[in-house]
């Protein structure tokens, strides 16, 4: 009997070349038995002992090719175990291409990809969300590689043994899951260079196939570049295909996965020797790259699930319709029941209760799919049909595989790039316009446009505990409560009281106290109108731009709430309860303590808070409450002036010859440890008695939190100490908590920028200096253990500033703790050094800038010139500009490398070539030069001196010239004679220079703003004449 009779009674779908082998082994292993036997004998002997019709002849494998709306309605993947394979020439480029088309497909339990061309560095970009990621990477040359994501509910692990790459041979990842009845599951993926050693492919690939032994279910995926349909060197190809049955491995692909006018080719396939089950095996339409992805559905096997996925997510009907018809919902109301309430708990209750059942009403919950977000935004419809037309012009080339299918599908889909760019560029420019002023949005708008991969958070699957791996959402959620609940109150209960006792301070007692005055409903207005228009939802599900949307039809109730709590002194309770978000510091993302709670308070506490807020400061203001040395949460004061105070002191001390030692003390977690007692009790000697006592009593106690985890709430948890985090009024009580620190000791001088305390102290003997400093940080630390505070000794720093040598010098210690010494440290954003040199931190300033420059060149080719110079103004111009009129005076040797990437920068802004001159290209973006802004921000300091509106330290440092003739113009400052470097480049002395030498019509100028404007002016002008 011929082969080809014997094909034709073959009924197992395998491919003819896998089969063609399988007879051939056959006929040469019975040749001689054979050959005594009748053609009829021979006939029934091969029948009898033919794989192909007694063993594959059952297994039933569909392998077909699928558009995407042919895939979702035809194929059923939810009873088995989905597997999907894309040969994907570099993750990185074409993540964005794939994640889209995997959004267009039902989910698949695993998703195999090849020729991923990774690096270390690139693999947080390339995270699928609710997918865990393993990856194999080449080590030194660039291409190849391979990955697994496997789905986040699924228990999964990777098989170190079987993860590697051996150059010019193979590349390997394989991560082991539980099917449903606990049987092990084995996926690997795999990647064959092509034109490499078959010899040694073959033998390593035995290797692996060996170790993963015969009890598991294991399926081998990849792009093997064996060609299996037209095979050559058939020996080495047959050698593979006999070591993949050897181990009971069947391909499940039959058909090309790679096709062109000149070849058709299977490439990639999936193994499985899983052949007791029905399979179904198919390819997928997709032009992302040459080759088809691939995928495989074992039906009736099923993972293990850890826990259930929320399919889709609910959301919010907010269109404007929805608005609308709340706002007239609530206009309708009359709210006579919070008016006949008695008190204010009961009020607020009623108020909230009635709001959020109208919102509820108005603006319903919907659930949706997770595929139906649009991702590409830009696409429009007219564009989709073009890409359905492109898609079937592609699919005609598949099948024709002539040279003008493949030129019609080709030039279509050129002029189609081309119309999504122009359309994607437009799309860009409008978002970016719209959110200049939001840092956070633009970061996220720059990192889908640069194809970062910036999700929302993903947790992992599980969470460890004493070695215990916790997978209930609702049990992490609780447990992570439980950590934030209590981390300040554990840090509290280890601070040991002193064993001597502090001196008490006596804080000199306000004869006057504080009177909250009535609310009115155009406060409460004008209030509302300050806040962001954030989307962050409190525990009611509320967020401040839907108040501010509705505030002029509930300000009515309000006012009368507000005026009850104020006349009351109650907080209402339901303002108290907080909803956390754990964000992920550092560290092993299974850990608890690896993450930060981000607390959000309750958005009408916000309001009523703020009222509070503004009666307290003017009565802080009043009566000079707060010590000098406090620079932070104070109108009028900023970090750039506590940096000033503290600058002036080592500055001067340089001048004069002395060392000045700064110590940068560390408090942990500061805002969470307060005492509420020990607070209380100085409010009241501040002058907080009465009602306002009562209310801010009633603020602090009984809180409570719980943490929204994976869509899952936690039990409630009391916090018993600390202010709440994200509060308005939390910083003000944490500032009068600690304003008898700078009365503590009677020797040591303190900048304080709220919890960020420096303490310093200069001299001429440097020994005496720090044997001083050691007994004053005793005292300190009595009084913060005193008061509850945690100082961290181990990150308490200290600097020695001064020119002048200095060897074999004494320790400085705080209770036999040695502190560290160092001659540089990050102070309020700017990096001091022990000469104030300021190299440290123009160094950090150009690394900064570098960065950004790189994220300006990469979206230059998505947007217009205006919109690149909004990124320059958002991502460039902090850095250049924060605190510039202390550090900017620094020599321009120092500050040339600055201005060198501004006009990279700006080039890069203007499409300009990289050697173009920039003298036309500043006065045409009017882009301020780096030095003109240095001058710029000088001069708007200067202003402030010669308005007195700096705090009254930093003004005794300035003097007004007093000359009888009036020979050099007005409001001059008397200029200092200036020995060393230090002072010479310090704000106190250029400041005063280029003040003197401004005209009266800026030095009169009637407001800062002004001020600016006309200094801009003149500097365009003198731009244009360069």
């Amino acid at each position: 009997m011929t082969d080809n009779t014997m094909k034709n009674k073959t009924s197992c779908k395998v491919n003819s070349a896998t089969k063609d082998h399988l007879l051939l082994c056959t006929e040469n292993q019975s040749d001689s038995y054979i050959q005594d036997q009748s053609e009829n004998t021979k006939h029934d002997f091969e029948n009898d002992i033919d794989p192909d019709s007694n063993y594959y002849n059952d297994l039933e494998i569909s392998c077909n090719y699928y558009t995407v709306e042919q895939f979702n309605s035809n194929v059923d993947i939810q009873e088995g175990l989905s597997v999907i394979h894309f040969n994907s020439r570099s993750l990185y480029k074409n993540f964005s291409s794939i994640e889209l088309f995997l959004k267009s497909l039902k989910r698949f339990n695993v998703i195999a990809v090849s020729e991923t061309w990774l690096d270390d560095n690139k693999m947080v970009e390339v995270n699928l969300e609710g997918y865990e990621l393993y990856t194999t990477n080449r080590n030194k040359r660039k291409g190849g590689g391979v990955a697994l994501y496997i789905e986040q509910t699924i228990n999964s692990k990777i098989v170190d043994e079987l993860s590697y790459t051996i150059d010019n041979v193979l590349e390997c990842i394989t991560v082991e899951i539980e099917d449903g009845l606990s049987k092990k599951i084995w996926i690997s993926c795999v990647y064959r260079p092509p034109g490499t050693n078959m010899a040694n492919f073959n033998e390593k690939m035995s290797e692996v196939l060996n170790t993963m032994g015969t009890n598991k279910i294991k399926i081998v995926c990849g792009d093997f570049n064996i060609d299996l349909i037209n095979p050559t060197g058939l020996n080495q190809t047959r050698e593979f295909i006999n070591s993949m049955y050897g181990n009971c491995l069947c391909p499940i692909i039959n058909k090309p996965t790679r096709i062109t006018t000149e070849s058709a080719t299977l490439l990639d396939n999936i193994f499985t020797n899983r052949t007791d089950k029905e399979i179904l095996g198919g390819l997928l339409f997709c032009d992302i790259t040459d080759h088809l992805p691939v995928f495989a559905v074992l039906k009736n096997v099923s993972s293990k699930k850890m826990y259930t996925q929320t399919q889709g997510k609910w959301i919010r009907c907010c269109s404007s319709d929805n608005i609308d018809s709340f706002r007239r919902a609530l206009c309708n109301q009359t709210w006579n029941e919070i008016y006949a309430s008695t008190n204010v708990n009961e009020a607020y209750d009623a108020f909230l209760h009635r709001y959020i059942e109208l919102y509820n009403l108005n603006c319903p919950k919907i659930k949706i799919s997770h595929k139906k977000n649009n991702e590409k935004p830009w696409i429009t419809k007219g564009i989709e049909k073009a890409c359905k037309k492109k898609n079937a012009l592609y699919r005609q080339f598949v099948r024709e595989k002539s040279k003008e299918a493949e030129n019609t599908y080709k030039n279509y889909k050129n002029k189609l790039v081309n119309i999504i760019r122009n359309s994607k560029k437009q799309y860009y420019h409008k978002l970016i316009e719209q959110h200049k002023l939001h840092m956070q949005e633009t970061w996220k708008i720059i990192n889908k446009l640069t194809k970062k991969n910036n999700k929302k958070q993903e947790y992992p699957s599980y969470f460890k505990k004493n070695d215990i791996q916790i997978r209930n959402p609702m049990l992490i959620a609780n447990e992570l409560n439980e950590y934030f609940a209590n981390v300040g109150n554990k840090l509290a209960m280890e601070i040991k009281e002193p064993i001597k006792k502090l001196k008490e301070l006596s804080i000199q007692s306000n004869k006057f106290s504080m009177f909250l005055s009535e609310v009115s409903s155009n406060e409460i207005l004008e209030i509302v109108r300050t806040f962001q228009n954030k989307r962050s939802k409190d525990w009611n599900d509320i967020d401040m731009s839907l108040i501010k949307n509705t505030i002029e039809f509930i300000v009515e109730p309000l006012t009368h709430i507000f005026n009850m709590s104020f006349r009351e002194g109650i907080f209402p309770n339901n303002m108290k309860i907080a909803k956390i978000i754990p964000i992920f510091k550092n560290g092993d993302r299974h850990i608890f303590t690896n993450y930060r709670p981000i607390s959000l308070l309750s958005q009408f506490s916000k309001i009523l808070e703020k009222l509070f807020v503004k009666r307290m400061n003017n009565f802080i203001g009043k009566f000079n409450l707060l010590h000098e040395d406090q620079y932070g949460f104070r109108a009028g004061r900023s970090t750039s002036m506590a940096i000033m105070h503290l600058v002036d002191h080592i500055s001067s001390s340089i001048e004069k010859k002395k060392f000045t030692v700064g110590v940068f003390v560390d408090l942990q977690k500061a805002f969470d440890t307060l005492n509420h007692t020990i607070l209380l009790s100085r409010l009241q000697k501040y002058g907080f008695r009465g009602i306002a006592y009562s209310w801010l009593e009633s603020y602090l106690i009984n809180r409570c939190q719980y943490v929204y985890f994976n869509n899952e709430k936690s039990d409630m948890c009391p916090v018993t100490c600390g202010v709440p985090q994200g509060s308005l009024l939390g910083p003000i009580l944490f500032i009068l908590y600690i304003n008898d620190l700078c009365k503590v000791s009677d020797l040591l001088n303190c900048v304080l920028y709220a919890d960020d305390t420096t303490l310093y102290l200069s001299g001429d003997n440097l020994e005496k200096l720090l044997s001083d400093i050691t007994k004053e940080l005793s005292i300190i630390k009595q009084w913060f253990d005193s008061n509850k505070l945690s100082l961290n000794q181990n990150k308490t720093k200290y600097i020695i500033f001064g020119y002048r040598k200095r060897e074999n010098i004494s320790e400085l210690k705080i209770e036999d703790v040695v502190l560290e010494r160092v001659n540089e440290i990050k102070f309020l954003g700017v990096i001091l050094n022990h000469t104030l040199s300021w190299k440290p931190h123009i160094t950090y300033i150009l690394s900064k800038l570098s960065k950004s420059l790189a994220i300006l060149h990469k979206v230059k080719y998505f947007l217009n010139t205006a919109t690149l110079y909004i990124l320059y103004c958002s991502f460039m111009i902090p850095y250049l500009t924060y605190c510039l009129e202390i550090w900017g005076h620094s020599y321009k040797s120092n500050t040339k490398p600055i201005f060198i990437l501004q006009k990279k920068a700006i080039r890069i802004v203007n499409h300009s070539s990289y050697n173009q001159s920039t003298k036309q290209i500043f006065p045409k973006l009017r882009a301020i030069k780096f030095y003109d802004l240095v001058y710029l921000s000088t001069g708007i300091f200067m202003f402030k001196v010669k308005k007195q509106c700096v705090p009254a330290k930093i003004l005794s440092l300035f003097e007004i010239k007093v000359d009888n003739y009036d020979f050099r113009g007005k409001d001059m400052f008397k200029k200092k004679v200036v020995r060393t470097n230090a002072l010479r480049n310090s704000v106190f002395v250029q400041g005063v220079n280029m003040w003197n030498l401004l005209s009266d019509e800026l030095k009169n100028a009637k407001s800062i703003l002004h001020f600016k404007k006309m200094y801009k002016v003149k500097m365009f002008q003198k731009y244009l004449l360069d």
